[in-house]
This record gives structure tokens, sequence and C-alpha cells, in this order.
């Protein structure tokens, strides 16, 4: 009878331990939920300037864009929401050049379907797109001299969580 109070003792500091090396304890979860250390070796995500998603609000016009990469290829959406004009949205996709990401955006408005040339570079806190003189070429849009290519850096795409886009189908 002398060894029940000893057992019982044994059994709860057992437990006790149990507790603290199984993965319950606070402390245990919060060294497996520290995942920014980043091991030698290992690429730390979203270092691409050019994926994820971005802002851009001129007045009362607002362009998103949403872009992943895949190996070499970018592709998105994008949606522009033009005050007192049609807006438009699709498929945007290309591929970055000597440090330019050049997209091509599919998209239909006031009943036609249009592809329009869109040239960005990394900036600051987001991506600066390209401004030029425009041409058409049947439903496509490009530029006319890209040599001639600025990067205004008012109103650049800023980076934004990706669910404060509610206008793209992600």
């Amino acid at each position: 009878m002398k060894c029940i109070p000893f057992i019982a003792l044994a059994f709860f500091i057992i437990s006790c331990q149990d507790n603290k090396h199984s993965g319950n304890s606070e402390e245990n979860n919060a060294v497996h939920k520290d995942t920014s250390v980043v091991k030698e070796g290992e690429v730390a995500q979203n270092t691409d300037p050019y994926q994820g998603c971005f802002r851009s609000v001129t007045g009362r016009d607002t362009l998103t864009l949403h872009l992943e990469r895949k190996g070499d290829q970018y592709t998105g959406r994008m949606h522009f929401d033009n005050f007192e004009k049609d807006a438009s949205q699709g498929p945007v996709n290309g591929t970055l050049e000597n440090g330019t990401l050049h997209l091509w955006y599919s998209f239909d408005s006031e009943g036609m379907h249009s592809v329009m040339e869109v040239i960005l570079k990394s900036g600051d806190n987001g991506l600066v797109r390209a401004m030029s003189p425009i041409t058409n070429r049947g439903d496509t849009t490009v530029f006319r001299d890209p040599g001639s290519l600025e990067y205004p850096r008012q109103n650049p795409l800023l980076r934004v969580d990706c669910s404060e886009l509610k206008a793209i189908d992600l």
C-alpha cells in the first residue's frame, strides 16, 4: 500500500514529461511554427519582384495585376477599372527579358477582343509600367518605338496582399 502514492506520483511526473515533448505545449508549437529561417542553399519565397499582386490607382481609375512565375514564363490576370469607360479584364502572359517584364494582355472590351503589349520594370515598392506612343496592328496594341520607352515613377503598381484584389478572379 505504501507503493501506491509513489506509483501515482511517478505516473504524474511521466505524463507531465510526455505533454512537454509530445508537441502539445505552446512552447514546442512556437518552434514548429517559425518558418522565417532559410537554411543554406534554400531560396526565400517571394524574392522575385514580378510575382504577386499589384495595384495602381490614378484618380478614379484602378489597375490591378496578379502574376505568377512558371519556369521562364509569367502568367496571371490584369483588370482595368476605368471611371466612365468600359472596364477590361483578362489573362496576361510573357517573359522577363534583360530585367524587363514583357507581357501580352488579352481582353474583351466594348464588344471586341484585343491584345495589348505591357512592359514593366521592378521599382521601389512594386512595378513601373512603360509608357510610349502606341500603334495598332489589327486587334493588337503595341509600342510604336520600343527604344523610346519611358518608366515614369508616378502611379507605380504597388505590391499588395492578394486578398485585397477582389476585381481579379485569381
